[in-house]
This record gives structure tokens, sequence and C-alpha cells, in this order.
């Protein structure tokens, strides 16, 4: 695995449109098999929130030694009703280029040290991207990261 670190630069505008189009192209070849009605998935939204998640910090981009961009991890700090410490809140985590093996090793290690700079009791993570490979997000957060499995997501689109 090749070695990997967080961006040490501003990202440019361009790159922020490209990591929104590759979240859109994602979501859109995962949740084709809904059809015609799933086309709710918003490319202006995504680049949007992408745009806030950089500005306030909660956007993580990692690159390899020829600044190429190669993940991101997006997430957010909440705080619940039913909980008296902070939860950290996985928006997303997804490697941008098919020749990088291990992107979410990286990401799960990286989530523990968000966890613990905001002093977070939960780590809340998912696979919205990745419906069509449960087992290898079993297998990442589960058998490597140290995650259970508590609740199902249930999705319904109308």
């Amino acid at each position: 695995m090749e070695t990997i670190s967080k961006l040490n630069r501003e990202l440019t505008s361009k790159e922020l449109e490209g990591i929104a189009c590759s979240i859109y192209l994602k979501m859109h070849d995962n949740y084709q098999q809904y059809g015609e009605r799933f086309n709710m998935v918003d490319l202006k939204g995504i680049y949007e929130t992408v745009k806030k998640g950089y500005e306030r910090g909660s956007l993580i981009v990692f690159t390899d030694k020829t600044d190429r961009l190669i993940g991101i991890i997006m997430f957010d700090v909440i705080r619940t009703w039913w909980c008296k410490e902070n939860i950290l809140f996985e928006e997303i985590v997804l490697c941008l280029v098919d020749d990088y093996k291990g992107f979410g090793r990286v990401a799960v290690e990286e989530l523990e040290h968000i966890a613990e700079f905001y002093n977070c009791g939960l780590i809340s993570a998912g696979s919205l991207l990745s419906p069509k490979n449960h087992k290898s997000i079993e297998n990442l957060y589960m058998n490597k990261g140290g995650f259970t499995e508590k609740y199902s997501s249930y999705l319904k689109v109308r």
C-alpha cells in the first residue's frame, strides 16, 4: 500500500468540482437499480455540501506523494437528544482513484483520530455509497476497525 497523507495546501475550485462529481457518479452508479425515479441525486447540492465541508474543516482530503487526490472523508460532530457525549458522524468515505487499495483502512484510522480530537464517545459510520458490497464494508468496519453493526438503514424511493 502506497503511503498517502492529508492534503497540506488549499484545494482548487476545480478539485472541489472533481470531488463532487466523483460522489455524484458513485451515487448514480450504485442506485441505478431504482431506475428513473432515483433522479434526486443533485450534483449542485453535493458540490455545495462538499464546499461547505471543506470551508468548515470537516472534509479531509488525502493525496499521494505526487499530490494526486486519493480519497476523502467528510464528517460531522453532533450531540443528540439520546446521548450525553459527542458523536462523530461519518458523512462519506470515498476513494477517488481506482488504482489505490486500502483507503478504507486509512479512513477508519483517521476517524479514530477525529473522534479523539473532538472527544467523541461514539463513531457512526456507514456505507451509503457501497450498498452492493456489504461484505467488504463489514470486513473494513467490523473486522479491521473494531466497530459493531447495530442498526440497519432502510431506503424507500418514492
